[in-house]
């Protein structure tokens, strides 16, 4: 295995050269459509919790259920969205 064997990938493992686009379009729609309902409906959890804030202090349960809600919006923002661009970044290459 030379270094020119290395840089192009595609001599090692032709599979990983070729990928199907309607997979690859089907792919990026699925992780838009988690990335969106997890930044959708946590961030409408988010804003209730706010709202049921102003009227009366929130419990335990309610400040857990903020926190987890806020980690879910992180791990969309820092893991999911990356993963998609990094995908749409591939297909249009």
């Amino acid at each position: 295995m030379t270094t020119d064997d290395v840089d192009a990938g595609h001599t090692l493992w032709p599979a990983l050269a070729r990928r199907d686009e309607a997979l690859v379009s089907a792919e990026i729609g699925v992780q838009m459509a988690i990335f969106l309902l997890a930044v959708g409906g946590n961030g409408l959890v988010l804003g209730m919790l706010v709202a049921m804030s102003r009227s009366k202090d929130l419990g335990r349960m309610y400040t857990m259920i903020g926190h987890l809600s806020c980690a879910d919006l992180f791990v969309a923002m820092f893991n999911l969205l990356p993963q998609v661009l990094c995908t749409f970044v591939d297909h249009i290459q």
